[in-house]
């Protein structure tokens, strides 16, 4: 058995945190494999848990996916949904994620508030790369 049917399975089993971890792995897999259909499905699955850790950890992937395939908007909704999480790591790194974004599109209001979030979050990586940027506008 493949690493693939094997997250499968664990994703079948509806397990509480099993299935969404396996769907985060699975996720990576496939956009190992330059499969982004299907990267992006498995991780739509973790986010869809709603586990408190997974589900914001796949909605970052999720958000670089879709930024890699040109597709900012769909970007920008992974990356809120991180961010309304709460998560503690997670979180201040998907503000900065936005800010960059944003940035991209030509936003620095939003830009500027994105990473804002990210230096009130106290998170020491996010914060500092968030001050960088700021910096930057």
């Amino acid at each position: 058995m493949g690493a693939a049917a094997a997250y499968q399975l664990a994703i079948d089993s509806g397990h509480a945190d099993q299935a969404p971890t396996a769907a985060l792995l699975l996720g990576w897999l496939r956009e190992e494999q330059g499969d982004p259909a299907g990267a992006a499905a498995a991780y739509q699955l973790a986010i869809d848990s709603g586990h408190a850790d997974v589900a914001p950890k796949a909605a970052v992937n999720l958000g670089l996916l879709r930024a890699g395939q040109g597709d900012l908007a769909g970007a920008v909704v992974a990356c809120q949904l991180a961010i309304d999480s709460g998560h503690a790591d997670v979180a201040p790194k998907a503000a900065v994620n936005l800010g960059l974004l944003s940035e991209e599109q030509g936003d620095p209001a939003g830009a500027a508030a994105a990473y804002q979030l990210a230096i009130d979050s106290g998170h020491a990586d996010a914060a500092a790369l968030a001050r960088e940027q700021l910096g930057h506008l």
